[in-house]
């Protein structure tokens, strides 16, 4: 018989924690199954992935446990580093579930790295996996990260990216899981000198879905730019916190998230940026742009900025609307039905984000699996 936990075995972080106010695990918890499995999972092929290009590397997890046998290229290494970044709020919550670590050190050789996180289909589990990600000096990867599959199960996962002096990083995080999975997910990223990073996350599946990102600029003339959207109906609940820290002077970050959100769904996007004392010259803005397609959707938005220099350039907004129904008055006057027309404008919003996934074929099987999602949430 396979070990198994019960949820109300585990301390659920509550909305009197600030980073989890609109995302209140302590009431998820109460419709989650009655256990978890920690048994390791079984499967019988390789998950179905967007992404079916060459790469270097092609790493795969199922529930958390590393599979040799679906992957290729060099393995990652098993680490027992205790990760000191993980919320305190989850500690509890990876005390009880299986649990595995590893590094991975790419090399100049390595200029395309696919992670696929899968979730059996078969099972309700409970796993965590921490992943350690060093970039070299002067190097420069794309690393395309899919979440896929799943049941009723909850994931944890911790990815932290180390970026040497004037490496330059595509990442392209895509969460398509099966309709019922949760996911709770943290990153920690640093930058040296004059790395650049440059992160597109689309999110269309999922029941609950939170990532926690903290950026950290700490080398003069970092860059960053973070990307999101969410295309979200029925009762998904996508929450992204994120904080770049400018620790340094003369580093950029961009940060645009958009959100589509229908039916009785929930999209939660704080950003924050913290400007160091040294931190001079920093040049930093953000926006959030969300569509709201029913009156019980929900979008709760906040822009943040926390500065302790006195030479930078800072900004921030926020915007909340619905489709504009002269666009959709000229879409259909030239042939278009409401669904069709609804459906357009919807993928025109998302394109600003779609746009940054770096690989054109990647780019379009995204922009299609995307819409295809918008479709079923649009009313005829």
């Amino acid at each position: 018989m396979s070990e198994q936990i019960a949820p109300s075995a585990i301390r659920w972080p509550t909305r009197k924690q600030e980073a989890w106010k609109y995302t209140d695990l302590a009431a998820w918890s109460k419709l989650m199954p009655e256990a978890f499995s920690l048994a390791p999972a079984q499967a019988d092929q390789a998950p179905r992935t967007l992404w079916q290009g060459d790469c270097a590397r092609r790493l795969v997890w199922l529930d958390g446990t590393f599979q040799a046998a679906w992957s290729h290229g060099e393995a990652p290494q098993a680490s027992d580093k205790a990760d000191q970044r993980t919320c305190s709020a989850l500690k509890d919550l990876i005390t009880h579930s299986r649990s595995e670590s590893h590094s991975l050190e790419l090399s100049s050789a390595d200029k395309f790295i696919h992670l696929v996180f899968a979730h059996a289909s078969g099972q309700d589990a409970l796993s965590h996996l921490s992943l350690d990600i060093e970039v070299p000096d002067n190097s420069e990867v794309t690393i395309i990260e899919e979440h896929v599959g799943g049941r009723a199960g909850l994931a944890s996962q911790q990815l932290n990216l180390n970026l040497g002096a004037n490496a330059r990083v595509q990442h392209v995080r895509l969460q398509h899981c099966a309709a019922t999975q949760m996911l709770i997910a943290g990153q920690h990223a640093r930058l040296a000198n004059h790395a650049r990073l440059f992160q597109t996350h689309i999110e269309w599946g999922g029941r609950l879905s939170r990532l926690h990102s903290t950026l950290g600029l700490e080398g003069q003339g970092a860059e960053c730019h973070y990307y999101a959207l969410s295309g979200l109906g029925d009762r998904q609940h996508v929450d992204h916190q994120v904080e770049v820290r400018h620790e340094a002077a003369h580093a950029i970050s961009r940060l645009r998230a958009r959100g589509i959100v229908g039916d009785s769904a929930r999209q939660v996007f704080n950003g924050k940026v913290y400007v160091a004392r040294g931190a001079q010259k920093t040049d930093s803005d953000q926006l959030l742009r969300n569509l709201l397609l029913s009156d019980k959707a929900e979008v709760d938005a906040k822009p943040e900025l926390e500065i302790y220099a006195d030479d930078v350039r800072c900004a921030h907004g926020s915007t909340v609307g619905r489709l504009d129904d002269a666009a959709l008055f000229y879409l259909r006057s030239r042939g278009l039905n409401r669904a069709e027309a609804r459906r357009l404008l919807m993928l025109s919003f998302a394109e600003r984000v779609l746009r940054e996934i770096p690989d054109e074929a990647l780019r379009h099987q995204t922009r299609d699996a995307f819409a295809d999602h918008l479709s079923l949430q649009t009313p005829a």
